[in-house]
């Protein structure tokens, strides 16, 4: 059992050293992968787990290894090799599957988590809300149990670790689905690719005059002069199908003009409506404050710095 403790904090500390992009290099990859087949053969010829057990049936210092296929998981995708980049990913793909099982023979998930694993779809807003919250939960729980540093809450300490690891499965599922459809698709492209797209012909520039005005259609220039021909083209080209100028640039600017007048005047509105109502009532006013800036607080929480900017890329 010694063997098995120091193989599992060795494969530990290395799938989360990668999870944190530290000490990622080939070769602690390829001893993490080897420390995790090690441990799941053993575990497989031991016999360490049982579909017809329950969690209170495991002794303590074997729950943590119910970890062991989703840390082999981790260090398959960490595995940079392109040439077996898909192989990497549908064995991680089969661990995740596996350590999924284990949580569900020894119930340390509920029903409705395991309708999500089996029936994948794109989680709602308010779905990513509470599953990042629920993770902050079991983080804080975590925390707390490992400051102490009880032998008593070990079992309640793997039991978090459990179904925090459970949480990023899901995600860790998504994106490796996600990959391989990518994956997928540029072995089709390499196989059978687009043909190109047909050379695109220079715009024509027909100048009109007394040469070739002829070859204006006769419906529009038929016995006009060449003026007249020309107008009637323009006229042409403001018919349905095209968008028509309804407005010279001069009418414009002083439209714009107006509405920006129009708005700076709604914001002064805006402004004085504010600062009466927080003088009439400057305890709502503080309550709706603490709301907007706890909310603020929430989306940060949940977006890292930059989310959504663009130009930060």
């Amino acid at each position: 059992m010694d063997t098995l403790t120091s193989q599992f904090a060795a494969l530990k500390g290395l799938a989360e050293g990668f999870e944190e992009f530290k000490d990622l290099t080939p070769e602690n990859v390829d001893n993490a992968i080897l420390i995790a087949n090690s441990l799941k053969q053993v575990i497989a010829r031991e016999a360490l787990f049982s579909s017809n057990e329950l969690l209170e049936d495991l002794p303590t210092e074997h729950i943590k290894l119910l970890l062991t296929p989703y840390y082999h998981a981790l260090v398959l995708l960490k595995n940079t090799d392109q040439a077996k980049r898909k192989s990497n990913l549908e064995f991680s793909q089969g661990s995740f599957e596996e350590f999924l099982n284990y949580l569900d023979n020894y119930r340390v998930v509920d029903e409705k988590f395991i309708e999500r694993w089996k029936t994948p779809a794109e989680p709602t807003r308010d779905q990513k809300i509470a599953d990042f919250k629920a993770k902050k939960a079991i983080e804080q729980q975590i925390q707390l149990l490992e400051s102490r540093n009880n032998p008593d809450d070990l079992r309640d300490l793997y039991k978090l670790q459990l179904q925090h690891a459970a949480s990023h499965t899901l995600d860790q599922l998504r994106f490796v689905k996600l990959e391989l459809q990518v994956l997928e698709f540029k072995s089709t492209q390499e196989t059978n690719p687009l043909p190109p797209p047909p050379p695109q012909r220079p715009p024509q520039i027909l100048k009109i005059d007394e040469s070739n005005v002829n070859l204006i259609n006769p419906l529009i220039s038929s016995g006009a002069d060449i003026a007249k021909a020309r107008h009637n083209i323009e006229h042409q080209v403001f018919q349905p199908g095209h968008r028509q100028p309804l407005y010279t640039i001069e009418e414009w600017g002083e439209i714009e003009c107006k509405m920006c007048m129009e708005r700076e005047e709604k914001q002064k509105q805006a402004e004085l409506e504010r600062k009466r109502e927080q003088e009439e009532n400057p305890e709502d006013y503080e309550e709706q404050k603490r709301k907007n800036d706890a909310g603020w607080d929430d989306w940060k929480d949940m977006h890292e710095k930059g989310a959504g900017n663009r130009n930060g890329r």
